[in-house]
């Protein structure tokens, strides 16, 4: 009788799973709010501070990119490795109902040729406040010969977040596995204590 109240350990172990389980998916939910995506046109950051640019959609042909700060936009261009212009991009990231400001870009931007593949950083990071609309915009420019369009996504991802987000993962993996163990091992008792 007394192996039986035993069960209340792994009860409590699943117990445990599900919610650092359903805390884990909020911090991943809580995440994804710090994607703002181009194809929305019209966004309002839930945090403040530095959002990073991630390219998607980039072919094989696409071999160097070159990213240039001007005065009225963010001039992107992608060559093939003979130097054939693919893709020439004018994007605009401002405060809506306002002219675009180049200050909007926090890091040092070079018209250096990047190979693509060799690319170990962020090419270029943008200063966005929290309560504020913004309108996002990628426009194809004349020298363009590429059909297809490339994706591009501005991402905040607080560090607090993802720590926690892995935290809860971790304890919610650990306490399910524990759980299982503590069970069989109960189970295993209570047939030997039988025999």
């Amino acid at each position: 009788m007394k192996f039986k109240k035993l069960f209340i350990v792994p009860i409590v172990l699943l117990l445990i799973t599900v919610v650092t389980s359903i805390l884990a998916f909020q911090n991943s939910n809580q995440l994804e709010k710090g994607y703002l995506y181009f194809s929305e046109r019209v966004v309002s950051p839930t945090y403040d501070g530095e959002y990073f640019a991630i390219f998607g959609n980039l072919k094989e042909t696409d071999y160097t990119i070159t990213i240039e700060s001007l005065d009225d936009y963010i001039h992107i261009t992608t060559k093939d490795s003979s130097e054939k212009i693919m893709k020439d991009i004018a994007v605009t990231i401002k405060e809506t109902d306002t002219l675009y400001d180049s200050s909007i870009v926090t890091n040092n931007l070079t018209t250096t040729t990047i190979v693509i593949d060799e690319l170990d950083d962020y090419i270029f990071t943008v200063s966005l406040d929290a309560g504020k609309t913004y309108e996002l915009s990628m426009t194809k420019t004349d020298q363009n010969t590429d059909d297809a369009s490339m994706d591009m996504v501005l991402a905040q991802l607080p560090e607090y977040l993802l720590n926690m987000k892995s935290l809860n993962e971790s304890i919610a993996f650990s306490s399910f596995v524990f759980s299982i163990l503590s069970l069989g091992t109960i189970v295993a008792i209570l047939f030997i204590k039988k025999d």
